[in-house]
Parts: C-alpha cells; structure tokens; sequence
C-alpha cells in the first residue's frame, strides 16, 4: 500500500501522531498536468492489534454517514488491507485536535 500512496501522493510535514497513527499534509496528483489538492493522509497502526482496526473503522464509518454535513471533512480515499490502513482527507486548513483543545483567552 505504501507503493500506491507514495505513486498517488506528495507526503509533506508530518502534523500528528498518537499511539493509534499519524498523520501528513500531502498533495494528490491529478491524472492531468498541474491538477492537485491538497490533503491529509492518516495511517492507523493496526499492527497494534483489534482496538486501533476497531477505531480506524469507526472513523471511516461516521466519515462515510455524515458525508455531506457541516463541519465533517470529506473522506476521499480509504486503503484498507490486513497490514495497513490509511484514510486521506480533504484538507480543510485545520485539526480536530486543535479545535477541541483551543481555549478561548477571553474566558
């Protein structure tokens, strides 16, 4: 799977890991000259065992249901196998991660 990501993807700085994965800011190469977006690309590690698979399969499942709603970036691609798992998000300029943990300074 990596062959297929590194093929498709320019990976870019890495912008978050945890004990379940990690994650890239990439480009995805358009079939045609200079065509590209810009995306997240998130790897599980799901060689840990069931509960990062467990996980990794909730978030694509909510992502595919709440398609289409406010505030729910658009899962693209989604690479699953019995040794690797990667999901690629639009990237919509912002983490979850940093949202949830912003304190407001007025408070």
């Amino acid at each position: 799977k990596m062959e297929l990501m590194k093929k498709k993807f320019d990976f870019g700085e890495r912008v978050g890991r945890g004990s379940f994965g990690e994650a890239w800011k990439g480009v995805e190469r358009g079939e045609n000259f200079g065509e590209f977006r810009e995306v997240v690309l998130k790897r599980l590690f799901v060689e840990k065992g069931e509960n990062v698979r467990n996980s990794g399969d909730r978030e694509i499942f909510f992502g595919c249901k709440l398609k289409n709603k406010p505030h729910v970036t658009l899962i693209l691609i989604i690479l699953h196998s019995n040794n690797d798992l990667w999901v690629v998000f639009m990237n919509e300029g912002f983490s979850l991660l940093n949202i949830l943990w912003w304190l407001d300074p007025t408070l």
